[in-house]
């Protein structure tokens, strides 16, 4: 397939080379992915933690007005999908969208893959969404306050919703993919750049020495060991120098014992 010793050697390493980058940055991207979403969770669950927190006063005063404010302005925020309220009966509560409020959750909530915990999917709108859902817990202030009903054997008042666009996300992976693409792209071509030239300055330039000295003493040429060949290649350089002297001095005795020869030569014109 390939006629060159340049071609028989570089081609292969470079295919090698080639296939681990590749698989070594698709690895790399996929863990790189994983902990960015991973992180993305993490910043959700910051999020609906400081929620919480933010509601609680309101919730103790039952002041639905102030909680009904404050979720549909986090839900103003850039980047935000949705956020939810659910209570304990599992009717929405109160939401950042509109229509959704006393709806049952099966009915307002697309995705119910996950109770809870993290969940990607893709709401009504076509768009991605990173969403989670934390419960609410019942705390002893809450089960002694005046207006409240709940009893403190209750450990959760509902479950609070938010989803994130993915967006930012994407964009973020998008860039770092491109980046990872180019580093790759500039791996290869230093390697197998760096590659080639080592292996012609050791094996494909002597080999080519070689070659043409060996042709020369074919041809019969008195040549000159090439000074740039060392180690193996110079040995047999020198045994090939030899192995042709030898010849042309066994050459030159058959010749000498042809022409001394009785009934040969100048007997054979008488």
């Amino acid at each position: 397939m390939y006629r060159t010793l340049s071609a028989r050697a570089v081609v292969p390493v470079a295919v090698a080379i080639t296939g681990f980058v590749v698989i070594c940055c698709v690895l790399l991207y996929a863990s790189m992915k994983k902990d960015m979403i991973d992180g993305a969770f993490a910043q959700e669950r910051s999020l609906a933690s400081t929620v919480i927190k933010s509601a609680h006063y309101t919730m103790l005063k039952a002041d639905r007005e102030g909680l009904a404010n404050i979720v549909a302005n986090i839900g103003s925020g850039e980047g935000v999908e949705h956020v939810r309220i659910i209570n304990s009966a599992g009717a929405v509560a109160f939401s950042s969208r509109k229509g959704e409020t006393a709806l049952p959750v099966e009915r307002a909530v697309a995705d119910l893959s996950a109770a809870r915990g993290g969940r990607l999917f893709i709401n009504g709108e076509g768009n991605e969404v990173l969403a989670i859902r934390v419960p609410i817990p019942n705390e002893d202030s809450c089960s002694t306050a005046a207006c409240h009903f709940h009893q403190a054997a209750q450990k959760e008042l509902g479950v609070l919703d938010i989803g994130l666009s993915t967006k930012p996300l994407r964009g973020n992976l998008a860039v770092m993919r491109n980046r990872m693409l180019v580093f790759c792209l500039m791996i290869l071509v230093l390697t197998i750049g760096g590659v080639a030239a080592l292996l012609k300055r050791t094996v494909f330039t002597p080999v080519h020495q070689l070659t043409e000295f060996s042709d020369g003493l074919v041809a019969g040429e008195p040549l000159e060991i090439p000074h740039h060949l060392g180690g193996e290649l110079g040995r047999l350089a020198k045994n090939l120098k030899q192995s042709s002297e030898e010849l042309k001095k066994a050459r030159q005795l058959a010749r000498h014992e042809s022409q001394a020869a009785p009934g040969t030569g100048a007997d054979v014109q008488r």
